[in-house]
């Protein structure tokens, strides 16, 4: 059954106040999704959340022709809610006349409408054991992002961090009877992770590997090879422990937050199992993944620039503030910076001005971001490019085309330099 026209007012509502987090605090739907989902979280956060997930889980197969109505009616929701184009700006984008322009938008409005239905009463049925399962990863994924991966990003002496992590995990490994092996390569770094975030993976990693064996052997290897660097977790299994179906299934939940987690930092989980030896490995690729240091204090472009850039291996780091991108800085060296010039406070032509008069930061390239169309003072005042916003996919990537190149070097990608061209 499809979604009742009270429901689908809803919908319309919801999106109106998309940034609205005190109205969609009190909204009807997001009471909706909080009974179906988890009451443990913030309202109006899993509201939003909810609603552009919906957006994207209509986006049409790559099989089925550009020119269909599935793909106009999904590029109408992406441009209007993801992306925050007025209407006028995505009729022009689109290319379609006003009557033809609505009448995808309604259709799309009902198809996200019963998508959501679906989501806050299709799944009354489910057992209690889901819906416990459901509820915690939610929860954790909430903490998670109250602490967020952008937030204390920094080059990661891998085998320092093992050998303070070993201080923590030995205790829980000998309470389970597992003798504790940690081996690093120095020097093995990691870039741009996040070190709370990721000492919280390999616990719920170790956790959950030590819940399947008796007795065995737990290693901890860094590990550098030719594509790919990393920490592997290696059990040794004597017999697998039966656990409760709801312990399993939050276990197994534990390790999907900590997939999430490490694609946020560029990384990916990869589990294996065979002669009677467990492995999950932590992997990044084995050069340094280009980073984009992004500033400025609108959060939403902050989001867009990482839609655009998930399928293109750059790791994307926000700066809200002058003073936040100094401190981040501090600790890493991007590839390039976008930075916008209408902040609060520190504007972005004063920011441009230090970075360039600065030994530390003179050399990363900078790309001067905004609606202000003057790309004569961005380029006289140091920035290498200016790319006015709104900002397209198809703009940024051929803005960051010099530095997108799989030739560079690892000593580029850190430098921030193009890659050689000849």
């Amino acid at each position: 059954m499809g979604a009742d026209n009270e429901f689908r007012d809803w919908v319309r509502s919801a999106l109106r106040h998309l940034y609205d987090f005190p109205a969609l605090e009190k909204h009807p739907l997001a009471e909706a999704l909080s009974r179906a989902e988890s009451s443990l979280v913030n309202r109006a956060q899993l509201l939003r959340h909810t609603l552009l997930d919906a957006i994207r889980s209509l986006r049409p197969d790559r099989s089925i022709p550009q020119q269909s109505s599935d793909w106009r009616s999904y590029r109408i929701l992406e441009l209007r809610y993801i992306e925050g184009l007025s209407t006028a700006d995505a009729m022009r984008r689109i290319g379609l006349q006003k009557s033809q322009f609505y009448d995808n938008h309604s259709r799309a409005l009902d198809a996200l409408a019963d998508k959501l239905w679906e989501q806050c009463y299709g799944g009354s049925q489910r057992d209690s054991d889901s819906q416990q399962e459901e509820e915690h990863t939610e929860l954790v994924r909430s903490e998670v992002a109250r602490i967020g991966p952008r937030d204390n990003v920094r080059v990661l002496e891998v085998d320092q961090f093992l050998t303070e992590l070993g201080r923590v995990i030995e205790p829980l490994a000998r309470s389970k009877g597992a003798r504790l092996q940690i081996s690093c390569p120095p020097p093995l770094r990691l870039y741009a992770v996040n070190r709370v975030l990721l000492r919280q993976s390999i616990l719920q990693v170790v956790n959950y590997g030590l819940g399947l064996q008796s007795n065995g052997d737990l290693a901890i290897i860094g590990f550098l090879g030719e594509h790919k660097r990393g920490i592997a977790i290696q059990i040794g299994l004597a017999k697998e422990v039966s656990r409760p179906r709801v312990e399993a299934k939050r276990s197994e939940a534990r390790l999907r937050v900590c997939h999430d987690l490490l694609s946020d930092m560029g990384g990916k989980l990869q589990i294996t199992s065979s002669d009677r030896i467990w492995r999950a490995s932590l992997e990044w690729g084995a050069t340094a993944q280009p980073m984009l240091l992004v500033i400025d204090d609108n959060q939403g472009f902050i989001d867009l620039f990482e839609r655009y850039l998930a399928d293109h291996d750059w790791h994307i780091v926000g700066a809200a503030s002058g003073n936040k991108a100094r401190s981040v800085l501090e600790e890493l060296q991007p590839t390039v910076i976008i930075l916008d010039v209408l902040m609060p406070e520190e504007d972005g032509w004063e920011l441009l001005v230090s970075l360039k008069v600065d030994e530390a930061t003179a050399h990363i390239p900078v790309i001067v971001c905004s609606v202000l169309g003057d790309s004569e003072t961005a380029l006289a005042l140091g920035a290498v490019a200016y790319l006015p916003k709104p900002v397209t996919d198809q703009s940024l990537l051929r803005t960051l085309a010099p530095w997108m190149s799989p030739s560079a070097t690892p000593e580029q990608e850190r430098a921030g330099l193009p890659p050689e061209h000849g």
